[in-house]
């Protein structure tokens, strides 16, 4: 049994290695990807640049507090967001699943090995682009780095793993719905106008309408970005109640994919191979 253990964990390590240098043979998509993402994040900067000429603080933000607040966003969204429903609900479609029934990886688990083969490329290559930018524009503006503890860093990386892991359950309920679903691919443009709206994405919770604040605040979403930017930015903390809330959202998630993919498995079939 341990030694079965062993080698999964190992095969599961190359899987997440193999993926990674499959993304790096897109080399040149890579690094247009990064600068049309820098686009955005140099416009944001100088909108709100324009916004505050003549003022100190909009709503308890500062111009600093604000181009922090986007920038952090431009990473968590590195760390935290997926793109394979598309791909994935194809692959069901044209019955290309078979060998994950029979093979000891699961569907399931392979999903998220390959998906974080893509965050570790992330983390080697996107985020020392972005933070190289950030330092750019920080000589140019009020920008400046976080100065959080050491214990606001740990809860910030704790709710980034929590923001992955709401977004991949979602992509991957989504990837199921494929089973049952002709065009479950706009699932993806859903799960996007959910977070771009719910999550703090777009937009600072205080600086929201009062109406939208309470849905954003009643919704287990802003744990993905304003939580944590909140906390690195010393205007939320993370309580019991917190964790327990995200901890019953996850197994929520966990539990509705396992009942999708145990029914799914006998609604499956494909022909030919």
């Amino acid at each position: 049994m341990v030694s079965f253990t062993i080698e999964l964990v190992k095969k599961s390590i190359e899987l997440i290695k193999r993926s990674y240098i499959r993304s790096l043979a897109f080399r040149s998509e890579i690094i247009l990807w990064l600068f049309l993402h820098t686009i955005p994040l140099v416009t944001i900067f100088a909108i709100w640049n324009s916004i505050y000429i003549g003022q100190n603080e909009i709503k308890g933000y500062s111009l600093a507090m604000i181009l922090q607040y986007y920038f952090l966003t431009t990473v968590i969204d590195g760390f935290t967001s997926t793109h394979f429903e598309s791909r994935r609900v194809k692959e069901i479609r044209e019955g290309k699943i078979d060998f994950f029934l029979i093979r000891p990886l699961s569907y399931l688990k392979e999903l998220l090995l390959r998906d974080m083969g893509g965050k570790v490329l992330y983390l080697t290559l996107a985020l020392p682009f972005f933070l190289g930018i950030f330092f750019i524009i920080s000589h140019n503006t009020n920008a400046s780095f976080p100065s959080a503890s050491p214990s606001q860093w740990l809860i910030f990386i704790g709710l980034l793993a929590t923001g992955y892991l709401i977004e991949f359950l979602v992509a991957t309920i989504v990837v199921m719905s494929g089973f049952w679903l002709e065009n479950a691919e706009g699932g993806e443009h859903f799960k996007w106008i959910l977070l771009s709206l719910f999550s703090g994405w777009m937009i600072p919770i205080p600086l929201m309408p009062a109406w939208l604040q309470k849905i954003v605040n009643f919704l287990p979403l802003k744990y993905v970005y304003a939580k944590p930017i909140g906390v690195i930015q010393g205007t939320e903390s993370l309580f019991i109640h917190d964790i327990l809330y995200i901890i019953a959202f996850l197994v929520f998630l966990w539990l509705i994919v396992k009942i999708l993919w145990h029914k799914s498995i006998y609604k499956y079939s494909s022909h030919g191979g």
